[in-house]
């Protein structure tokens, strides 16, 4: 109950989407410069983040190594269930919760902020800035 009560009122709860954990091999951006900005976080993914990760491994040897590395991290994230095939569809479904987005779609980041949420995206010294 007191550990229950302390994420709900302390972590900030912070969604990344495919793009976001990309950056982080393509761009070698740091996910985690958000923390300085929020403070305590706790990170989220969807199923269908990993589902849209698991086919680009597929393309290439290059975003295969990606996931790899990707797959050590997200398994100390927390895993929203969906049955949706792509994450967008997600991400504007669980915007009537309480989390903070992180995405490089521009399109994507419109539609979150036009819902009045939080989105982060990747600046061109990069580092995730809000939006």
């Amino acid at each position: 109950m007191v550990t229950e009560l302390l994420n709900k009122t302390f972590t900030n709860r912070v969604l990344l989407d495919t793009s976001a954990l990309i950056s982080m091999c393509d761009d070698k951006a740091d996910i985690f410069d958000i923390e300085s900005e929020l403070g305590l976080v706790k990170y989220f993914v969807t199923e269908s983040v990993i589902r849209e990760l698991e086919r680009l491994s597929k393309e290439s040897i290059k975003k295969a190594k990606c996931y790899n590395m990707l797959k050590k991290l997200i398994s100390s994230f927390e895993i929203i269930k969906d049955n949706n095939d792509y994450a967008d569809k997600s991400f504007l479904e669980l915007a009537e919760e309480d989390y903070i987005f992180v995405t490089n779609d521009s399109a994507l980041a419109k539609e979150l902020k036009k819902k009045g949420k939080r989105v982060f995206r990747m600046n061109n010294k990069k580092r995730f800035v809000e939006l």
